[in-house]
């Protein structure tokens, strides 16, 4: 993940109402580059200074705000936006985020992985190959979308359950969701997996969380799907242990991130 400045320009008649009008289309303009993938919409920390707004937010890849990203929406808001400004935008890079590790940048991964957990707010897509985030304007548009609405809503309720479990609240109903692949909750994953398949051509597994994993490392291990053995060799483990061709589901021993 890379820091920028996004520095806007409102023009006289902003003054009028405040800047009400600006700030609200500025809203919907870093929205739709939210769900679009190309910034962390939590990032965002906007300050007032000498009739210029400055924007901190955080972005995949040094290139994540280019035009070749842009969809149809974040299009429509940037000129409703460019209305109220005297110029461009200034987007400057301050820098690589030490709290993020650095975005795939593998030319074609020869598989995916859908994973997210209650800390991560960057893509909950995962390259098979290097274990990795891949941005999600790298990948199509899934389920009739324009932009990624959908896998985004999947990822919050799956990070809000991961939430309750963690803290112990409600943690047996939140359990069921993470580690069942019936749930409602796996289900939704499973069907954008699905989707995402259809549309690359490149396997896309779910993970399924199995946090008593530890103790059952020692036993024989199916899948709780089809029922076939899916614990892999030690030798064709990275950051999974356990993988089901036929389901496209994953697992690993110790729940370890990445």
């Amino acid at each position: 993940m890379y820091l920028f400045t996004v520095t806007m320009f409102p023009n006289e008649q902003n003054k009028k109402d405040g800047y009400e009008e600006f700030r609200g289309e500025q809203d919907w303009y870093f929205g739709a580059l939210s769900k679009n993938g190309q910034i962390l919409i939590s990032s965002c920390n906007t300050v007032f200074e000498d009739d210029t707004y400055k924007t901190f937010l955080l972005a995949p890849e040094q290139d994540s705000l280019d035009s070749k990203y842009a969809n149809k929406y974040v299009n429509e808001f940037y000129m409703k936006l460019m209305n109220l400004c005297i110029r461009e935008p200034e987007i400057r890079i301050v820098g690589r985020s030490s709290d993020f590790e650095l975005s795939c940048n593998c030319v074609s991964p020869s598989w995916y992985m859908l994973y997210s957990d209650h800390t991560i707010t960057e893509s909950p897509i995962v390259c098979g190959d290097c274990g990795r985030t891949v941005p999600l304007y790298k990948l199509p548009k899934i389920l009739g979308e324009d932009e990624y609405y959908t896998v985004l809503g999947w990822q919050r309720a799956y990070n809000a359950c991961d939430n309750l479990f963690l803290e112990g609240i409600a943690e047996r109903m939140a359990y069921n969701r993470l580690s069942k692949p019936e749930s409602d909750l796996s289900k939704e994953g499973r069907e954008i997996c699905q989707a995402f398949e259809n549309k690359t051509g490149k396997p896309f597994y779910y993970y399924l969380f199995r946090y008593y994993a530890r103790y059952y490392s020692t036993k024989k291990q199916n899948c709780p799907i089809c029922g076939s053995e899916w614990r892999l060799d030690e030798d064709n483990t990275t950051f999974i242990d356990y993988r089901c061709d036929n389901c496209r589901l994953v697992a690993d021993v110790v729940n370890r991130n990445r």
